[in-house]
């Protein structure tokens, strides 16, 4: 069986596909399964902040470790939203596969965790928070892309399904990254 990756040439390639909340992929092997990119630039060190697996037959993994920060002993995930929205353009936008691609999305560890839903300049500060989140583990529906978006504000429409599910698990009826007419409020940098 052939390989659908270029292996070596995405081996070599450390700033596609990389690591969510990386600008670069600090360490990249070919494996089994395909290709294993990681975040930490020690490559003997056995626990990652995140890594991406990119799969002989198209299938990515990709495992990101720190989104609860601890605010006054309260564990918060900020920006969950628009990291998805960001990794998912730039991880779609990288990919050499034709769609239709499948994004399934799954919180572990979670459980008492509180989302924040603050948005704009004030968006750090835990001044919206969803009510503790009462499961460990969150798998959310699939979302099928037939096509690559174009903007964040397509791409977030396409998974508004995933981010009114993860609104529902703090306790919101919809996503507060909708305005009331469904149009995407992209988040101040």
């Amino acid at each position: 069986m052939t390989s659908a990756l270029p292996l070596g040439q995405i081996e070599r390639n450390f700033g596609s596909s990389v690591p969510i909340g990386s600008s670069t992929a600090n360490g990249a092997r070919i494996n089994f399964d395909g290709i294993l990119k990681t975040s930490n630039a020690d490559p003997q060190v056995t626990q990652h902040r995140a890594y991406i697996q990119l799969y002989r037959n198209g299938i990515i993994e990709t495992v990101h470790s720190t989104l609860i920060v601890r605010s006054s002993g309260t564990p918060i995930i900020f920006n969950l939203d628009d990291t998805l929205i960001y990794e998912i353009m730039r991880n779609l936008n990288d990919l050499a596969a034709v769609p239709p691609y499948a994004l399934l999305v799954s919180l572990i560890g979670v459980a008492g965790a509180r989302f924040s839903f603050a948005r704009g300049q004030n968006s750090r500060w835990p001044d919206d928070l969803s009510d503790c989140l009462d499961r460990d583990q969150s798998h959310f529906d699939e979302v099928i892309f037939e096509t690559i978006p174009t903007t964040h504000a397509e791409c977030a429409r396409i998974i508004r399904p995933i981010l009114d599910q993860m609104a529902n698990a703090g306790g919101k009826a919809t996503s507060p990254i909708f305005d009331i007419q469904g149009r995407y409020i992209q988040a101040r940098q």
